[in-house]
């Protein structure tokens, strides 16, 4: 079973192969990780639940690596100024519905419905792309996806409605 030295050697080997400046790797609660970029370079958060094997540690390490990589990880202020075009149209679909529902008499329970449609619009055009090209950057750099343990925690339901990353099955075809 690796451990996280395993995990951070990994990380900083592929880094240095693609020419990324690694700041910090840390540990977190949850599954898979998180990449983020700040202005020392990139910083990873992964989860002690990939540690569950050396096939699954690589996997999830590479996967982050390639958001660095294909310039999908960003600082908080770049992530919220990409995310403004698809505010704004959530925004403008919602006061659709709010003025529709007012005209034709619709039920005011329409707007959360249809508020989770326009983001699992949004999460398919926008996230699930960029989720299947660092699954294709994993495979290729040695680690693909159907060598890895799927993870053991569960999907919630919102997270099963929205569709933000490929399903087990269909990561293990990328690459």
């Amino acid at each position: 079973m690796p451990v996280e030295a395993d995990a951070e050697r990994w990380a900083t080997q592929l880094a240095t192969a693609h020419q990324v400046e690694l700041a910090s790797i840390t540990w977190a609660a949850g599954a898979g990780g998180i990449a983020r970029m700040t202005d020392t370079g990139a910083q990873l958060v992964l989860a002690h639940e990939i540690l569950v094997d050396d096939a699954t540690m690589r996997f999830h390490v590479a996967h982050e690596i390639g958001h660095v990589v294909l310039g999908h990880a960003r600082s908080r202020r770049q992530q919220l100024r990409s995310a403004a075009p698809y505010l704004v149209a959530g925004g403008a679909v919602e006061l659709a519905t709010i003025v529709s529902a007012a005209f034709w008499r619709w039920s005011i329970a329409l707007l959360p419905i249809v508020f989770v449609a326009t983001l699992a619009v949004i999460a398919r055009r926008v996230v699930l792309p960029r989720e299947r090209q660092a699954d294709s950057f994993a495979a290729a750099n040695g680690a693909p996806a159907w060598l890895a343990r799927p993870p053991a925690t569960g999907r919630g339901p919102l997270a099963k409605l929205i569709k933000t990353h490929p399903t087990w099955a269909e990561r293990s075809t990328c690459g």
